[in-house]
């Protein structure tokens, strides 16, 4: 947006000093009140009153090619405001697509810790029949339990980093605003 604002400053900007290129009309009107009084002579009073209105043109002539060299600079301001609007178009839709691709990975992650807590859980399941007809120790089951422990940290981890960057995504293609309520 800040770019765009400059872009279309920069633009005014050539649009204003062309503008002192063509002519210039001036519309003049005022009221004229005017009394003057004598105590000798042939009139002893003379008031004049009335609107007055006047028109002028102007054209710069030659002004040392200040306006055309202002110009030339206006131009390339524009010219500049006009890559720096493109590059942060750019910018936006490089960032957009990584976040994008970090989301579509978490998803993955998120989906691959899913199928790593359940196959975790079942073999929490083995080892706890294990235990429980002598096939393995104490040691081996608390292994198998913080195995599980582990992968659901890992999956709940992977959910949240998911969120995050759904999140980011929304706010950088500003479909997520103060309004918006975050529920889910």
């Amino acid at each position: 947006m800040r770019a765009r604002s400059n872009l279309l400053l920069t633009s005014l900007d050539t649009k204003s000093y062309k503008s002192i290129m063509y002519p210039k009309i001036n519309v003049n009107t005022g009221y004229n009140f005017n009394k003057s009084e004598s105590e000798i002579g042939f009139m002893m009073m003379n008031r004049n009153l009335g609107f007055v209105m006047g028109i002028s043109l102007s054209y710069n002539i030659f002004d040392g090619f200040n306006t055309r060299n202002n110009i030339k600079v206006a131009k390339i301001r524009e010219e500049s405001a006009h890559a720096e609007f493109n590059q942060a178009e750019l910018d936006i839709k490089s960032e957009l697509l990584r976040i994008y691709n970090d989301y579509l990975t978490n998803l993955q992650l998120v989906r691959f810790e899913s199928d790593n807590r359940a196959l975790a859980l079942r073999n929490l399941e083995v080892a706890m029949e294990k235990y429980r007809i002598g096939a393995i120790n104490d040691i081996d089951l608390r292994e198998t339990q913080q195995k599980l422990l582990d992968a659901e940290t890992r999956y709940l981890l992977s959910q949240y980093r998911s969120k995050i960057a759904e999140t980011e995504l929304l706010r950088i293609s500003g479909q997520l605003s103060a309004e918006t309520n975050i529920s889910g």
